[in-house]
């Protein structure tokens, strides 16, 4: 049997499960290309509230607030724990 990998979107035969290039990720699961994710994401450093988001990216006002949300919970989901070192 030969195995063909494809990057974006597969389909695994012993399991029946589909997985692409966001499976395991915060971003998993949604309809939005990785590009648009991150634009989103740099959009928010900016500070730009979820409306002026969603204009500059050409989105539905509700899919911009669930992007924005998912990403919210995801970063502070994985942010790493703080370790401080103590000074001599």
């Amino acid at each position: 049997m030969r195995l063909s990998l494809i990057v974006s979107d597969t389909s695994v035969r012993r399991c029946l499960s589909r997985f692409d290039d966001l499976s395991g990720t915060i971003l998993a699961g949604h309809h939005q290309p990785l590009q648009t994710w991150i634009l989103c994401l740099y959009l928010m450093g900016l500070n730009l509230s979820t409306h002026q988001i969603a204009q500059e990216l050409d989105l539905n006002k509700d899919d911009a607030q669930q992007m924005t949300c998912q990403l919210r919970m995801g970063i502070v989901e994985k942010k790493p724990e703080v370790i401080r070192l103590l000074a001599n």
